[in-house]
C-alpha cells in the first residue's frame, strides 16, 4: 500500500485556524452585503413599475421605496443563517376609511372599527399582483429583483469574504 504524508507551512495553519474561528463574523458580513445588494435591487425594480399604466394620476409618497431594507443575519433554529429582503412596518399612515360596495361610508355596529390598516406588503402585492376590480394590471418587479440582482449578490458575498480573508 502506498502512503502519503503532507506538511502545511505554519502560517497557513494560523491562517485556517483564524478562519474557523471567525467563520460566524464572516458569515454575517458575507450576508449584510449581500442584504443591502438585493434591497437595492428590489428598490430599483420597483421605482420602475410604481406609478406607471394606471387609469389615474399616481398618489405616490415614496414611502413604499423608503421602507425597502433588509434584516441583519439571523441564525434559524435549523442552524442556518437567513437575511429577508423587504418591506418595513409600520406605515406613517396606516388606516383607510371602511367603504361599502357602492362607495359610501358603512354603519357601524357597537364594538367595530370604522376603518383597517393598510400595510406595506398588501401595496406591494397589489402592484406586484393587480387589482381586478380597480383595473390595475400586475407588474412584477420582485422576480425581476431576484433575477437581476443574484450575480451582483454574489459578487459582494465573495468581495466581503475576500475582505476579511485578506486582513
Amino acid at each position: 500500500m502506498a502512503s502519503a504524508t503532507f506538511t502545511m507551512d505554519g502560517d497557513a495553519i494560523v491562517i485556517l485556524n483564524n478562519l474557523i474561528d471567525d467563520a460566524d463574523d464572516i458569515i454575517q458580513e458575507m450576508l449584510d452585503a449581500a442584504g443591502n445588494v438585493g434591497a437595492d435591487a428590489l428598490r430599483t425594480e420597483l421605482r420602475t413599475v410604481i406609478g406607471k399604466g394606471l387609469m389615474y394620476d399616481s398618489r405616490s409618497t415614496g414611502e413604499l421605496l423608503d421602507s425597502v431594507g433588509s434584516t441583519p443575519p439571523l441564525l434559524g433554529r435549523d442552524g442556518r443563517w437567513n437575511v429577508k429582503i423587504g418591506f418595513n412596518e409600520p406605515r406613517r399612515n396606516q388606516y383607510a376609511q371602511k367603504k361599502s360596495k357602492k362607495g359610501r361610508k358603512t354603519r357601524l355596529r357597537s364594538g367595530q372599527r370604522s376603518y383597517y390598516e393598510i400595510t406595506n406588503k398588501m401595496i406591494a402585492m397589489t402592484i406586484e399582483y393587480g387589482k381586478r376590480s380597480a383595473k390595475q394590471p400586475p407588474k412584477p418587479f420582485m422576480a425581476r429583483a431576484k433575477l437581476k440582482s443574484e450575480q451582483a449578490i454574489r459578487n459582494a458575498m465573495e468581495a466581503a469574504f475576500r475582505r476579511r480573508v485578506s486582513k
